[in-house]
């Protein structure tokens, strides 16, 4: 039981050192062999030199990078010393009694102001003449009133937008010196220092004297940077906290922002005792701020191609080496090779022959090692293949002649059962296709029937609406007729309402003259009451009481008058309104005669309606009746169908039984039939397999 599961295991740990190692099968032995030496040469090789290269690279980029702190570090100090040169300039100017003496300018003597300015101007003569790169000295009084200046540059101070950029600026600010940059419109490039003078003695409080600057040219200050050294492809810049540049050793960029805003954003960090080294793409950059007070800081950046130069030169020389040394590995590797795979590759070509065939190969080797053992074994195969080819031919033979008999009987069987089995075949296709057949007339007859109920059906549903529609034309006849009569029944009165304005229309003619005869009348009264007031005026005295009387009866006889008159146009209005109404009672009139004559047109259509509702309700009964005799006769075809039906399934059943078993046995004769046609082509491929042989 213990050597078992020793057997077991060792088989396994083979199969797992087979898997192991079984990817290197996939490859020839020569190529494993030259990747070997090749492996063993180059692995150490490259090992070291890429150890190397690392670390000289990182010796020399620390380096660099001290020296890069150092050199800033003093560079940042010299731009410092040189800022505040010109800062206490700016300080100068706070505490000179010349620029003190510009104070409350408006109010000076035109002698005063030319006094004053002269003195000021004298003084900043005095100051640029031991600095050659001042472009500008300067200060915008109180208000812009007036600009005092000594310009090494000529039309500086007479730019408007720039003294009003200045005084705009810094009027309500702190009086600490500022930095900014200023690119005029000519193209001129300067770094300006702005400050705001106070009276002295005034504590800070009160209006200033005014706005005190510094022009510097900044291809002057550049070269304070540019004379510096950083390193092939490297630059230095001097940047504001925002990321503006003041001036830099890269053409054009000046007033523009610094193009890494990675940087630009870690500048907050920086103390003024800081030196910040970065790396930060292909760059190295070194960063030191300007002054505890100004937000200026000067930035070197080195190309990481620069540091690393020396140790690419480095890599170049490994990769050099390593080159030289594969060569000399590969042919090395290439000999030993060669002494394995040539007598591999002879066998391998003896083998490939025995493939094809040809077993009268033989190999002679006279050597010792692990392959001559392998091609002793090789022609102790091909040998006994030899003598079993021998054997299997001679039985190849034998079943050959045997398949050829089996195969001619099985073909006479065959031939028999088919005969059987299309006369069968023939039975049982006339019997399927009769059963098709009534099954088909059987599927036609319940069509038929649930179509003849379907009818019936329907026609019960007619017969339904027109006793419906029958009932509903005998309620609207009677609603028509009812309609006639009301209709006659307004026409009359209609007519009635004519003959009454008529009447009333005369009636109101008389009225009207009987009025014109009561307004002659008044007419009449007027003209005695006119004379009895001459005839009162002829008798003096005594006619004045009857004069009084025929005033009174001449107002009288003017409002019988005026009454007769309202009474006559109200008439007028009357007669109007009357012959309008008698004109629309007229017009009425005539459409009722005509809905008269449309009811009498629709109470003949009713009748004519409900007339042929009778004879269609006639003509369903007689088709209601002559359903129900189709549905009896259906009943009857169709028990008879079921009864043929059932006889065809029945024969055409049998016939198929009949059938299936000849099939069976047609299959069985089949069967034998194929087995000895590939008995019979297995004895001819066995035959042809073994003539490739050569003994």
């Amino acid at each position: 039981m213990k050597k078992t599961t020793k057997k077991i295991a060792g088989k396994k740990d083979k199969k797992k050192t087979y898997k192991m190692y079984g990817f290197l099968r996939n490859t020839k032995i020569q190529t494993r062999l030259i990747c070997g030496f090749l492996a063993l040469s180059l692995i150490p090789l490259l090992a070291t030199g890429l150890f190397s290269y690392s670390s000289s690279s990182k010796a020399i980029t620390s380096k660099i990078n001290i020296s890069n702190q150092q050199l800033i570090g003093q560079l940042s100090i010299n731009l410092q010393n040189a800022l505040t040169e010109y800062e206490k300039i700016s300080m100068e100017m706070q505490m000179s009694s010349e620029i003190q003496g510009l104070n409350f300018f408006e109010s000076k003597d035109q002698l005063d102001k030319q006094v004053a300015t002269n003195a000021a101007q004298s003084f900043f003569r005095k100051k640029t003449s031991s600095m050659t790169n001042l472009w500008s000295l300067g200060i915008v009084l109180y208000n812009k009133q007036h600009v005092v200046s000594y310009d090494s540059v000529k039309g500086i101070s007479e730019n408007p937008d720039f003294i009003n950029m200045i005084y705009d600026n810094n009027v309500d600010g702190d009086p600490l010196p500022k930095w900014t940059v200023y690119q005029f419109p000519d193209g001129k490039n300067a770094l300006l220092l702005t400050r705001k003078i106070i009276p002295e003695g005034s504590g800070g409080g009160g209006r200033p004297v005014g706005i005190f600057y510094t022009l510097i040219s900044e291809p002057d200050f550049r070269n304070k940077i540019s004379q510096i050294e950083f390193g092939t492809g490297s630059t230095l810049s001097i940047i504001d906290s925002g990321g503006i540049v003041v001036t830099s050793t890269k053409e054009g960029t000046f007033n523009t922002l610094y193009d890494n805003l990675q940087l630009v954003e870690a500048l907050s960090n920086i103390t003024e005792s800081d030196i910040m080294v970065e790396t930060i793409g292909d760059s190295v950059y070194t960063v030191s701020k300007l002054g505890k007070t100004r937000d200026w800081f000067v930035v070197g950046r080195v190309p990481l191609s620069y540091l690393h130069q020396e140790s690419e030169t480095i890599l170049t020389q490994i990769i050099i080496i390593a080159i030289i040394c594969f060569m000399l590995s590969l042919i090395f590797s290439l000999i030993i090779s060669r002494g394995v795979s040539l007598p591999l590759r002879n066998l391998a070509q003896c083998m490939r022959e025995a493939s094809e065939g040809n077993l009268a190969v033989h190999i002679t080797d006279k050597h010792k090692d692990e392959i001559a053992h392998l091609v002793n074994n090789f022609n102790n195969m091909v040998s006994n293949i030899r003598n079993l080819v021998t054997i299997v031919k001679q039985a190849a033979n034998r079943v050959l002649t045997a398949a050829g008999k089996i195969s001619n009987l099985s073909d006479t069987s065959c031939n028999f059962s088919e005969q059987i089995s299309s006369t069968i075949q023939e039975i049982a296709k006339g019997a399927s296709e009769q059963a098709a057949d009534v099954a088909e007339g059987m599927t036609c007859m319940n069509k038929l029937s649930e179509d003849i109920v379907r009818v019936s059906n329907e026609t019960n549903n007619v017969l339904k609406v027109v006793s419906s529609t029958k009932e509903l034309s005998k309620n609207t006849l009677q609603s028509v007729e009812t309609l006639e009569t009301k209709a006659a029944s307004t026409y009359d009165v209609n007519q009635k309402v004519v003959s009454d304005m008529n009447s009333l229309n005369a009636k109101m003619q008389e009225i009207k003259q009987i009025i014109n005869v009561i307004v002659g009348i008044a007419e009449q009264t007027n003209l005695l009451s006119l004379n009895a007031s001459i005839e009162a005026a002829r008798a003096g005295k005594a006619g004045l009481g009857f004069a009084v009387v025929a005033e009174e009866i001449r107002k009288l006889a003017d409002k019988t008058r005026e009454a007769p008159i309202m009474i006559s146009d109200i008439i007028n209005e009357i007669l109007q309104d009357a012959e309008t109404t008698t004109n629309a009672t007229l017009n009425a009139s005539e459409i009722i005669k005509e809905q008269i004559q449309s009811v009498q047109e629709t109470k003949t259509a009713f009748n004519t309606i409900l007339s042929a509702m009778d004879s269609i309700s006639k003509q369903i009964d007689n088709m209601h009746v002559s359903v129900k005799e189709i549905t009896t006769s259906e009943a009857k075809t169709t028990k008879i169908f079921e009864k043929v039906s059932l006889v065809t399934q029945q024969a055409a059943a049998t016939s198929e039984e009949v059938a299936a078993s000849t099939e069976e046995q047609i299959a069985c004769a089949e069967d034998l039939n194929r087995y000895a046609k590939d008995l019979n082509e297995m004895s001819i491929e066995l035959e042809k397999a073994i003539s490739i042989f050569k003994l």
